[in-house]
């Protein structure tokens, strides 16, 4: 059985993953087969989360990814009305449409099944959920922003 352990990445390496992922399509590839080899090498009970502090973890991570997405989109928000006070409404209109297209499309996007491995841990796999949370927490935060400019 294969190691379902993940490798620690740090966001900057999760960027360049990502960067890969979107412009250098082999290389990622590469750099997937490389990490598959390096978990592989490791013994099967290298790090064990209880799945109880797992679920924990994630939703404190997630409340923390929403709550920044809402206040980085309000303090944009108040910015924009110090320097446009009335912004026309066509343009809150088409960020409140961008918003919606963000969170359409990380939805639409994200992939399960058909990229799943036994761990979940594949550099895939991740970059997957990446993708997802970054799309709706950037729809997100267009969403509040155009809130508060309004």
């Amino acid at each position: 059985m294969a190691n379902t352990t993940p490798t620690k990445l740090s966001f900057i390496q999760s960027v360049r993953l990502l960067a890969l992922l979107v412009f250098r399509p082999n290389a990622f590839i590469e750099e997937e087969r490389k990490d598959n080899e390096r978990r592989n090498a490791l013994p099967n009970d290298a790090f064990k989360e209880p799945r109880a502090l797992m679920l924990r973890r994630a939703l404190f991570s997630s409340l923390m990814l929403v709550l920044a997405s809402g206040i980085l989109g309000c303090l944009i928000g108040f910015l924009m009305v110090q320097i446009y006070p009335i912004p026309p409404s066509l343009v809150t209109t088409v960020m409140q449409a961008l918003g919606a297209l963000l969170l359409l499309w990380a939805t639409l996007f994200v992939r399960g099944w058909d990229i799943q491995s036994f761990g979940g841990v594949t550099y895939t796999e991740r970059a997957n959920r990446w993708i997802y949370r970054s799309l709706y927490c950037i729809g997100t935060g267009v969403l509040v922003l155009s809130v508060i400019w309004t």
